[in-house]
C-alpha cells in the first residue's frame, strides 16, 4: 500500500491544532561540515606516514598496543617490489621503482592478492603515493600522474611543464593535491603546485627558495619549508600568510594543535612555531643529525637521528613546552622509512631489513622483527594490521595467530546484534563468559566483535576496567562502530539501585563510560524506553517511563531537552530516535483522536512537525516501533490496526510524501524495529508471515528483507545452502548495512556445524556471496 500524505486541508488542520505553523512536512537540511576536520578524525587512516595533519599520527587505530606488539607476525606477504605504500578502503597503493617499468600498484589489504598495476616506463617512481576522491597521485623523476583507485586507469599527468624533475612527494587534503618541483627560474626557487581534484585547475607560484621538503596542510594554510625558513600559505591560492626563519630544506614540517614542528638544521635542532603567526614557541637542540621527517601526536613530537656507528635515535620532545621527554637508541642500520604512530606504539623501518617499535609514552624498545627482504618502508598501521613494503616483498603484520580467532561455542546465549555502517563491527549482548577472558561476573555483557581482527571487546566495563556487577543489555550502536550505548543495573557503572538500570553510554576505542539518563544539572532520569544515538554518539534519545515524556541528551555539550506529553499536547509519547546527524528526534505520538502519528522534532530550533500517518492509513491505531537512517528522509516503523492485531511495516518517504505498506505478520507478536538503508532500498523485518516468501514452512518468525526498486522479498535467515530453521526456532532480531549486502540476526537454530550449545547466536548473512556464518563465538 502507498499514499501520499501531503493533503493540504488535513495537513494544514492538524498543524493549527497542535499549534504549528501549516508547511510540507521537512527535508533533512544538509548540515555544513568541514570536511577537513572530518578527515583529520576519520576512523579509516588513508595515508601511510600523512594523517590529514601531515603526521605520521593515526590516531584511529588502537588494537595493536604496546602490551600485544611483540607478538605481531607476518600474516601474508606478496612477492612484488614497491617503495612507500599508503592503506586506503581495506586496499593498499604503493609506487613500484623499477626503472622503465614504474608506476604504481594496487593489493587487497586482506590477502595481498594483485588488483592492478599502472605502469609508465617514462620515468622510475618512488616515494609515497596520495590518495584523493578516487585518485591515486604519485610521481616519478619527470612528471606527476594521476590514476583511477579503481582500476589504474590514468587520468591526469603533469602539470610541470617545465620543470627538470618533481621533488616531493603529493600531499592529499581535502579537495587539492600539491606537490613542489625544480622551478622555471632554475635549482635556486621551486614551483609550488596546487591541483583542484574537484575542478581540476592548476595553480602555480614560485617560491623563494628551493627545497626539497614535504609540505604539510591543516585549516585552510599549507606550510613549506626551505633554506632556513618556513611559508604558511594559503590553501587554496598559495599567497604568503606568514615567513619564518626556521626550517629545513630536507624535511619537511608536521602540524597539530596549533602548532608547526619544523626541523632546522639537519645536524640536530627542531622549531615549534604558532600555527596562526609563525612565531617561535620553542626552540630546542637534538642530539644527533636528523634523518628523517618528524611524528607528533597530541603530547609529543618525536625526531628520528643518526646514531653515530649505525643505528637510529628517537628524542622525544613535550609538545607544549619543548621539553625532552626521552630519547631511545634503536637498531644498528639506516632508517629507511619514516615514523609510524598508532595507539602507543612507534615504528620505523631500516635498510637491514628488520621493523623496530617502541613505547611512544617512554621510549622502551618493543619489537625487532626481521623480515629478511632489505630496506623496511614506512608502516602503514591500520585496521589491526602493520603493513610495510621492500624492494622485492609487502608485508601484513598482524596479531591473529597470537590472539587465535574465536572458534569454541559460546556457553550462554547471544542476542540482540547491531552492525556499524561498513559491517566490519557487531556489538551483541551475551550471556557468554567465554567470549573474552577473565569474564567471570556471572552477568550479560555487551561485546563488540571486529569481523577484520577476530576480537571480541567487552565495553560495559569501568573506566578502570572492572567488570559490571549485574546485568546489561545493548541499546543502540554508533554507524562508525565507536560507541554502544546499553542499559545496565550494575551500581559500579553508576547506576542508582538494583531496580532501576541506568543508560551508559561505552567508547570502543578509549574504555570510558558515560552514564546519559541525566538532565543538564547531571541528576538521575527515570527511563525504560527506547534509546538511539546518532552516528556520532553526541547525540542520546531516550524515553521516559510511562510514555510521558522524552529525553534529547547532547554529551558534548552536557545539556538534556525534555519533550513533556501533557505540553505537546499528546496522550502518548514513545519510540524516540534520532537521526544520523544529531538534527532531527522523530517519535510517534497518540493524538486527541485517539490515534498514532509521526512527529519529527528539530534539536537547533525547536520546531515540531507532523506527519499524519492515521489519515492516510487507517489500519494504523498504534505505532509499535520506529526507526529512521541518518538523514531522516525514510522512517520505518510497525503498526497496529487494534491492541493484539496483527502488525505491519511501513515505510515513509519524507522528500517525496509517501507512505508505503511493505510486510506484514500473520499473528500479533513484535520481534524487534524493522531497519532501512540510507538510500531507502532495502529494509530488513522479522516476520511469522509465511506467505512472504515461497516455501516458508518451518511455522517460525524469519528474518526477510525486502527490496523496494525492485520489489522483491527475499529471506535471509537461511544456511549458506539455503536451509530454513526448525520449529519452534526461527529467527529475528535483523540489522542490516549500509549497502544492504549484509544482514545480522539472532537464532538458536544450528546453521553450523561447530554450532552445539543449543542457545540463541549471532549469524551474518552475506547477500552476494549467499554464505552465513557465526560471528559469536568464544575462546
Amino acid at each position: 500500500m502507498k499514499s501520499n500524505f501531503r493533503d493540504p486541508a488535513i495537513h494544514a488542520a492538524l498543524l493549527v491544532a497542535s499549534g504549528l505553523a501549516c508547511s510540507s512536512p521537512p527535508v533533512e537540511e544538509s548540515v555544513a561540515t568541514d570536511r577537513q576536520e572530518l578527515e583529520e578524525v576519520a576512523p579509516a587512516w588513508a595515508q601511510a606516514r600523512r594523517s590529514p595533519r601531515h603526521t605520521a599520527y593515526n590516531a584511529a587505530e588502537s588494537v595493536i598496543t604496546s602490551t600485544n606488539v611483540g607478538r605481531l607476525h607476518t600474516v601474508w606477504e606478496a612477492a612484488v617490489g614497491t617503495d612507500q605504500l599508503i592503506y586506503r578502503d581495506q586496499q593498499l597503493f604503493a609506487t613500484t621503482p623499477v626503472a622503465g617499468k614504474g608506476g604504481v600498484i594496487a593489493l587487497a589489504a586482506g590477502t595481498g592478492g594483485f588488483i592492478w598495476s599502472s605502469q609508465d616506463p617514462a620515468g622510475t617512481f618512488a616515494g609515497f603515493p596520495a590518495y584523493n576522491h578516487g585518485v591515486i597521485y604519485a610521481k616519478n623523476e619527470e612528471a606527476s600522474i594521476g590514476v583511477r583507485a579503481l582500476n589504474g586507469d590514468e587520468l591526469y599527468r603533469g602539470p610541470f611543464a617545465d620543470a627538470e624533475f618533481v621533488t616531493t612527494n603529493p600531499l592529499s587534503a581535502v579537495d587539492h593535491v600539491y606537490q613542489i618541483g625544480t622551478g622555471r627560474s632554475a635549482p635556486s626557487s621551486s614551483d609550488l603546485v596546487l591541483r583542484n581534484t574537484v575542478l581540476k585547475t592548476t595553480v602555480i607560484e614560485p617560491l623563494p627558495f628551493a627545497t626539497h621538503a614535504d609540505p604539510a596542510a591543516a585549516n585552510e594554510r599549507l606550510f613549506v619549508t626551505g633554506e632556513g625558513e618556513t611559508l604558511a600559505l594559503n590553501a587554496t591560492t598559495g599567497a604568503v600568510v606568514w615567513q619564518a626563519s626556521e626550517g629545513s630544506d630536507a624535511f619537511g614540517p608536521a602540524v597539530l594543535a596549533g602548532r608547526v614542528f619544523v626541523p632546522t638544521d639537519e645536524e640536530g635542532g627542531i622549531a615549534a612555531l604558532d600555527e596562526r603567526t609563525g612565531a617561535v614557541l620553542w626552540s630546542r637542540a637534538t642530539t644527533e643529525p636528523i634523518v628523517g621527517s618528524v611524528a607528533v601526536t597530541e603530547t609529543s613530537v618525536f625526531v628520528p637521528m643518526a646514531v653515530a656507528g649505525g643505528g637510529v635515535r628517537v628524542q622525544a620532545f613535550d609538545v607544549g613546552t619543548g621539553a625532552n621527554v626521552f630519547s631511545t637508541a634503536l637498531g644498528d642500520s639506516a632508517l629507511s622509512g619514516e615514523l609510524g604512530i598508532a595507539a602507543d606504539v612507534g615504528y620505523l623501518g631500516q635498510s637491514n631489513g628488520h621493523l623496530y617499535a617502541f613505547a611512544v609514552s617512554t621510549g622502551a624498545p618493543l619489537l625487532d622483527l626481521n623480515l629478511g627482504s632489505g630496506p623496511v618502508s614506512a608502516p602503514a598501521i591500520a585496521d589491526g594490521h602493520v603493513f610495510v613494503a621492500s624492494a622485492s616483498r609487502v608485508f601484513s603484520l598482524g596479531l591473529e595467530d597470537a590472539l587465535g580467532a574465536p572458534t569454541a561455542d559460546p556457553n550462554g546465549p547471544s542476542r540482540a546484534a547491531r552492525l556499524s555502517v561498513d559491517g566490519r563491527y557487531v556489538a551483541y549482548e551475551s550471556y557468554a563468559s567465554n567470549l573474552v577472558s577473565g569474564d567471570t561476573n556471572q552477568q550479560p555483557d555487551i561485546f563488540v566483535y571486529d569481523r577484520q581482527t577476530h576480537r571480541n571487546t567487552r565495553v560495559n566495563l569501568t573506566a578502570a576496567g572492572a567488570q559490571a556487577t549485574d546485568r546489561s543489555f545493548l541499546a543502540d550502536f554508533t554507524e562508525n562502530g565507536r560507541y554502544a550505548a546499553f542499559r545496565s543495573w550494575a551500581q559500579n557503572l553508576g547506576a542508582i539501585s538494583e531496580s532501576l538500570p541506568s543508560l551508559f553510554v561505552a567508547d570502543v576505542v578509549s574504555g570510558s563510560i558515560e552514564k546519559a539518563n541525566v538532565d543538564s544539572a547531571g541528576v538521575h532520569i527515570t527511563t525504560s524506553g527506547s534509546t538511539s544515538m546518532s552516528a556520532d554518539g553526541r547525540v542520546v534519545v531516550f524515553d521516559g517511563v510511562r510514555e510521558e515524556k522524552l529525553h534529547v541528551r547532547d554529551r558534548s555539550a552536557g545539556t538534556t531537552t525534555t519533550l513533556d506529553c501533557a505540553a505537546l499536547g499528546l496522550t502518548r509519547i514513545a519510540n524516540g530516535v534520532v537521526s544520523g546527524s544529531g538534527q532531527r528526534v522523530l517519535f510517534s505520538g497518540s493524538n486527541a483522536l485517539g490515534n498514532d502519528d509521526l512527529y519529527v522534532y528539530n534539536v537547533a530550533n525547536s520546531a515540531l512537525q507532523v506527519v499524519p500517518l492515521g489519515s492516510y492509513a487507517p489500519e494504523i491505531y498504534r505505532v509499535l516501533t520506529l526507526s529512521t537512517e541518518r538523514n531522516a528522509r525514510f522512517v520505518v516503523f510497525t503498526a497496529a490496526a487494534a491492541e493484539g492485531a496483527p502488525h505491519y511495516v511501513y515505510v515513509v518517504d519524507r522528500v517525496q510524501g509517501t507512505i508505503e505498506r511493505v510486510a506484514s505478520s500473520s499473528g500479533s507478536q513484535i520481534w524487534r524495529t524493522p531497519s532501512v538503508t540510507p538510500d531507502g532500498r532495502y529494509v530488513c523485518v522479522t516476520s511469522d508471515n509465511p506467505s512472504l516468501v515461497p516455501n516458508d514452512t518451518n511455522a517460525a518468525p524469519d528474518v526477510f528483507l525486502i527490496d523496494r526498486q525492485l520489489g522483491t522479498t527475499s529471506r535471509v535467515s537461511v544456511s549458506s545452502s539455503g536451509g530454513q530453521t526448525g520449529p519452534q526456532y526461527g529467527a529475528r532480531q535483523g540489522a542490516l548495512s549500509a549497502d544492504g549486502k549484509l544482514v545480522a540476526f539472532t537464532t538458536d537454530w544450528k546453521f553450523a556445524t561447530s554450532d552445539r550449545n543449543q542457545r540463541d547466536d549471532i549469524y551474518l548473512r552475506d547477500i552476494p556471496a549467499a554464505t552465513t556464518t557465526r560471528v559469536s563465538l568464544g575462546y
